[in-house]
């Protein structure tokens, strides 16, 4: 009677370890579609046999545990591939933004500038009329304005960049003290020894959110916490603590990121923040540079030659355009509501007189128009540069992503099989029980 009830005793065994089969299969299955969840399979050993005579005899199938299917050679791989990403992927749409530069719809120069040196051309002929002089301010300031603009644009581009940044660092925050609350969270649940699955994906989910804003690089330890650090080193998380990020000002007025209230320059991030801080430092910060210094070369030599000519009234000594960037760039107030100051006489005795319009058409010849130019061409490199770099990395990402899936993620067609194999198991078990169950009331009811 003993054996029988040891029967039942297996078959009840059995019942639990193939229920804890269909369940994992079925939570596999109704997960398929869930962000970042790896597949669960639970694991099923021989129990340990007991001596009986001179022989073992089985005693069942147990679950030695629920394991997840990773690749710890693909999420090893993964966090760089992200950050990459999420660098090149910011920095491009940074890019993208400014318009000014762009053939259809942009910034115009050559158009500009060459009114502006024909309407010079036109006071050689007619030095005294009012509305060619009118005209030739006009076009001054359309140049002026071109440069204004485009400036506006890139300056427009940095100050969005800045408030993405400030909009992004509590999002930081967030995915960072997620990963160091639910090291502590896994910690505990794995006292017992089994791996909490669940949490475990969670995890993951919240290093790859921190990942792709700080670009962080992935530092697990022995004790199974993630920690997370800059490039630089500097920590983000360390066990269950988080470092908070918050927004400072830099010495150029730029939105800054602070680590522990530690200023943290924009080259120690990758990332988001990282492809950023590139765009806006680097890429658009470089262009408005070269912007200012083509504006006032080109300011700087008509002012020159214009400053040496006289008015119609004589006057001299005045600069036609006024300013100290391609920001600021504009013309004479003064000028511009009195267009009879435009100095173009070389003789203050003789207003008619046009020798001063030779240096100013000689500013011509230093090709202005090729200095905007070549600050378009270089805009246009970064961006290129950019987009290349976004393609190729996102490749590279998908790529891992998709072994990631390989060997992560759930296939409902296999988990239909696992269901019907656990189902078939579960009747086994059941008709084990069964007939033990008949042998038992078979064996009560022969009686004494």
């Amino acid at each position: 009677m003993d054996d029988l009830f040891s029967t039942l005793s297996l078959g009840a065994r059995a019942l639990q370890a193939h229920r804890t089969a269909a369940a994992t299969a079925s939570h596999n299955l109704e997960n398929a579609s869930t962000a970042g969840y790896a597949r669960q399979r639970a694991q099923l050993g021989t129990n340990e046999a007991e001596r009986v005579g001179n022989s073992f005899v089985g005693t069942g199938v147990v679950v030695q545990g629920v394991s997840q299917a990773r690749d710890r050679f693909v999420e090893a791989r993964l966090p760089q591939l992200f950050a990459s990403s999420s660098a090149a992927q910011a920095r491009t749409a940074a890019l993208a933004s400014v318009s000014a530069f762009d053939p259809q719809g942009g910034v115009d120069m050559g158009t500009t500038m060459s009114s502006f040196f024909a309407s010079l051309r036109g006071l050689q002929t007619r030095p005294d009329d009012p509305s060619v002089r009118k005209g030739a301010v006009a076009a001054a300031d359309a140049v002026a304005a071109g440069y204004r603009r485009a400036a506006a644009d890139v300056e427009g581009a940095r100050a969005a960049i800045d408030q993405d940044l400030t909009a992004k660092v509590p999002q930081a925050n967030q995915a960072l003290a997620a990963v160091a609350d639910l090291n502590r969270r896994i910690r505990v649940a794995s006292a017992g020894g089994a791996a909490p699955n669940d949490l475990l994906d969670e995890r993951q989910r919240a290093v790859d959110a921190a990942v792709q804003l700080t670009g962080a690089v992935v530092i697990p330890n022995d004790d199974g916490d993630i920690g997370l650090a800059l490039p630089n080193g500097k920590s983000l998380v360390n066990g269950d603590r988080a470092a908070a990020l918050s927004t400072g000002v830099d010495v150029e007025g730029r939105v800054a990121v602070k680590v522990n209230g530690d200023d943290t320059a924009g080259g120690d991030f990758g990332g988001v923040f990282g492809g950023a801080f590139a765009a806006r430092d680097d890429d658009l910060g470089a262009v408005a540079k070269s912007l200012d210094d083509a504006a006032n070369a080109f300011a700087n030599a008509v002012n020159a030659a214009h400053v040496t000519g006289f008015a119609k009234d004589g006057s001299s000594g005045r600069n036609l355009f006024v300013g100290t960037s391609a920001k600021d760039l504009v013309v004479n107030a003064e000028i511009k509501a009195n267009p009879s100051l435009l100095a173009v006489s070389s003789d203050p005795a003789n207003p008619s007189s046009t020798g001063t319009l030779t240096s100013l058409l000689a500013v011509e010849g230093n090709d202005p128009v090729g200095a905007f130019a070549d600050v378009v061409a270089d805009f246009g490199v970064r961006a290129n540069s950019a987009e290349a770099e976004a393609s190729a990395s996102d490749a590279l990402l998908q790529h891992g992503l998709g072994l990631r899936e390989a060997a992560s993620g759930v296939s409902v067609d296999e988990e239909l099989v696992e269901l019907q194999r656990a189902e078939r198991a579960f009747q086994a078990a059941s008709k084990v029980i069964q007939t033990a169950d008949g042998m038992l009331e078979t064996l009560l009811n022969l009686g004494p």
